[in-house]
């Protein structure tokens, strides 16, 4: 079990690898998402190494939240050309200090909920204004992906927080969906960035 959670957590590497690979060949918005898959990889690999030394490693997630929300708004920035979405940027790190200081629970749980509402209003805007045409559909697939991504892990890490100290079996349960999932949103962001520079060198 070990060992396969290791490998579907590593998935998160292809696109990034992809992405570092072609990196010049695409449009600012995808650059951000191999950014993106860059802070995955390492977060996966700093989780592994504390793991494997039996480290409790849930407290990067605060971390990572911050850098997601920042670098998510600056995707639906230029996805968008709404640059009042960058105002949401200035919230990532604030909102993960106001969780630690008011809540300071081991998984960051409110701050991931909020997180999880405004990227979930951002892709839903950004698919607004491709159905409007006034965004480019080339970013259809991987914003619906990114959508599947977050409110899938939605469950698990709001559930995270109560099952851990109630019924381990269940959220074992829940993790094993959640990285088949994303590692699933992995290929899937690896094809998206992959078709995107040959689509941008196009032009």
């Amino acid at each position: 079990m070990f060992y396969l959670v290791t490998i579907l957590s590593f998935v998160v590497v292809i696109p990034f690898a992809i992405g570092v690979r072609y990196f010049n060949r695409m449009p600012q918005a995808m650059c951000i998402i191999v950014l993106l898959c860059g802070a995955w990889s390492i977060t996966e690999v700093l989780m592994f190494s504390l793991r494997v030394q039996g480290i409790n490693n849930a407290f990067l997630s605060y971390a990572l939240t911050a850098v997601e929300v920042y670098l998510f708004s600056g995707f639906y920035v230029h996805a968008t050309g709404n640059r009042y979405i960058r105002m949401i940027a200035f919230s990532s790190i604030p909102l993960v200090v106001f969780d630690y200081l008011v809540f300071g629970t081991p998984l960051n749980t409110f701050s991931l909920v909020v997180e999880y509402f405004l990227i979930t209003g951002m892709a839903v805007y950004l698919f607004i204004q491709i159905t409007r045409r006034k965004a480019l559909a080339d970013f259809f697939l991987i914003n619906l992906t990114l959508l599947f991504y977050f409110l899938s892990s939605f469950p698990y890490f709001l559930a995270w927080e109560w099952l851990r100290t109630t019924n381990m079996d269940l959220l074992r349960l829940l993790a094993g969906i959640h990285l088949y999932v994303h590692a699933l949103c992995y290929l899937i962001i690896a094809f998206t960035l992959w078709k995107s520079q040959l689509s941008y060198s196009a032009r």
